[in-house]
């Protein structure tokens, strides 16, 4: 595991609450390298909550279902956990990009171009906007 990528998604976790930064973070560790204390602490909490469903024998298997997602905090008044973590995933990659373009002392529609792979059109001011919004956005979540 890199601790960049680690600190990334512990950020990415702290910032949203969205427990799928875990999950990547888990899935960037060899098989017996052993965890941080900030991953053990969801899985215990994890564990809890499922032992407790375990234990209600009145559960239906779609109210199982559900109170699983819960558990494991995917679900969360009607948040789609995997949309907000794909956004995430692409606003930080329109940033990385966005930023090699800014280095390299491009302006911001090259930037903007570069970022979303499009060419100079009507729409590209809009894009230059969209895309410093995003910028913004990823940064907010970024380990310090």
């Amino acid at each position: 595991m890199t601790d960049d990528r680690d600190a990334a998604d512990r950020a990415a976790y702290e910032a949203t609450g969205n427990p799928l930064y875990i999950w990547f973070a888990i899935g960037c560790y060899a098989q017996g390298e052993p965890l941080p204390a900030w991953i053990r602490t969801y899985l215990i909490e994890c564990m809890r909550e499922l032992s407790r469903l375990m234990l209600d024998y009145t559960i239906s298997p779609g109210e199982a279902q559900q109170q699983t997602a819960r558990a494991l905090g995917l679900v969360s008044q009607g948040r789609n956990r995997f949309a907000e973590a794909r956004q995430k995933r692409e606003d930080d990659f329109l940033a990385t990009m966005y930023g090699l373009g800014a280095r390299k002392g491009q302006s911001d529609s090259w930037a903007a171009k570069l970022a979303t792979g499009t060419k100079a059109d009507a729409t590209l001011e809009t894009k230059v906007r969209s895309v410093r919004r995003r910028v913004a956005r990823a940064r907010r979540t970024w380990p310090k």
